[in-house]
């Protein structure tokens, strides 16, 4: 059976934390990072620069390594156990599998980043070089959040031991790594204000007044710990956190133009992506901000995913627009954590129409205009943008470049009175976007000649 003998500063118990249901790191993986993963501890455990701070979990810091060399009866060799940072917490304790070995520690050890051990082999008990050693570090003080690996050397002597020189083995492995305990992800969605809604706009498609601008998920990474080796959740990491929302929240104002009361409950954190049950009101609201004071970690990751939601109050129309979302995060004890700012979180779009003229004209003694025409009982907004090719430049002025089909009517628009193109061949394309549903809005293009009264159609392209 193998003995176990140690200097009088041995392993204080209470430095041993956690089960043994973690399995050892073994040093000889040729992946380089150890079999199973290296012991994780979130990099949001805040680190004391100047002191250290003590990583103690006895249970996952255990590590394995072939011996590497036969050694034969009542023989002595040596093992080092080397740390690229950070220093034992406490003596790190050695023991190998062969019956009736002595394992002492002889330098290094507590507050040192490494550890010689003399083995030596008991009478009639023989060591074979794929026995066994397993390492028990208990705790490991670390400055800083490096990647920490761990070194198991075997020597003939002593000096080689403590000089890394002529080694029988030597092993690299990682050991101890810091990854995100919690992860945060904000996802944006793009929702569509209804061109068919009545007032237009004044709810999104599917004839919803709701929808949620952006999903916010809060999960804890597995098989991470903290630094005091409680395994990391969401609640560990961060006790609060205040949420602020920023774009254009007209569309939740209340009647009288005001953003209290009511239209505090538009502005919302919901547990669904239909946004039927509310988590959390905005606690402020602005036109232009919605803010969510003082939410526990508890709340927002209660059923994994929740999201941000915007309720159109009814009567202003929901404006196009993009969203973004910033969270401060109030840390839990021991714990930093990076606050998030101008995340994207949702694109506001309408559902009108886009009529687009590929190749419009100007040359000398032509006419060309546009046709736009509206069939539905409902007047309708239209804006005019252009392109052009290398070298041409094309100003649109005037009312035409933006105005309103009434409602039942054609309205034409002559391309003098609209653009200038200058530059280079009197061409460019045109795009005109109604806020109309499709099936009541198209367009024509003409071009007409004064003199011999030629005339050619073509019918706008519906994008």
């Amino acid at each position: 059976m193998k003995k176990f003998s140690f200097k009088a500063v041995a392993l204080a118990a209470g430095l041993v934390v956690g089960g043994s249901a973690f399995a050892a790191i073994d040093l000889d993986a040729t992946s380089g990072s150890g079999t199973p993963a290296p012991v994780k501890i979130a990099s949001e455990s805040t680190i004391n620069g100047t002191t250290g701070t003590a990583l103690t979990d006895a249970a996952t810091f255990d590590a394995t390594a072939a011996l590497g060399s036969a050694v034969a009866v009542s023989t002595t060799r040596y093992i080092r156990v080397t740390l690229s940072s950070g220093t034992f917490t406490a003596n790190p304790v050695v023991s190998t599998a062969t019956a009736n070995d002595t394992v002492s520690l002889l330098q290094g050890g507590i507050g040192e980043s490494y550890a010689i051990f003399s083995m030596v082999t008991g009478a009639g008990d023989a060591a074979a070089a794929t026995d066994v050693v397993t390492i028990a570090p208990a705790g490991v003080t670390v400055k800083n959040q490096s990647l920490v690996t761990m070194t198991y050397g075997l020597y003939e002597t002593q000096s080689q031991a403590a000089n890394q020189t002529t080694p029988l083995k030597t092993v690299t492995a990682n050991f101890i790594e810091f990854v995100a305990g919690v992860k945060t992800t904000i996802t944006a969605n793009t929702v569509t204000a209804d061109v068919e809604a009545s007032p237009s706009f004044t709810k999104f498609t599917g004839a919803a007044a709701t929808k949620a601008l952006a999903d916010y998920t809060v999960a804890a990474t597995a098989g991470v710990t903290g630094a005091d080796a409680v395994a990391t959740t969401a609640t560990t990491v961060f006790a609060s956190a205040k949420l602020v929302a920023n774009g254009d929240f007209s569309a939740a104002k209340n009647d009288d133009g005001t953003y209290t009361g009511d239209a505090l409950n538009r502005v919302f954190i919901a547990s669904d992506a239909a946004c039927t049950t509310s988590i959390a009101a905005s606690t402020a609201l602005t036109a232009t901000k919605a803010t969510f004071a003082t939410i526990t970690g508890a709340t927002l990751t209660a059923d994994g995913t929740n999201f941000l939601c915007l309720t159109a109050e009814g009567t202003p129309e929901i404006p196009v627009g993009d969203y973004t979302l910033d969270v401060d995060y109030t840390a839990a004890a021991a714990h930093t954590v990076a606050d998030i700012t101008a995340a994207p979180a949702g694109t506001v779009n309408r559902n009108g129409v886009t009529l687009v003229a590929p190749l419009v004209n100007q040359p000398a003694g032509w006419y060309s205009r546009l046709v736009l025409s509206n069939t539905s009982t409902v007047a309708r907004p239209y804006t005019v943008t252009a392109v052009t090719e290398a070298g041409t430049t094309i100003v649109l002025t005037g009312d035409a470049m933006a105005g309103t089909l009434a409602a039942s009517s054609t309205k034409v628009i002559d391309l003098a009175a609209l653009a200038t193109i200058t530059g280079g061949a009197p061409r460019a394309s045109l795009k005109v976007v109604v806020n109309g549903p499709t099936s009541h809005i198209s367009g024509l293009y003409q071009i007409a000649n004064g003199t011999t009264g030629m005339i050619s159609n073509y019918t706008l392209v519906q994008k």
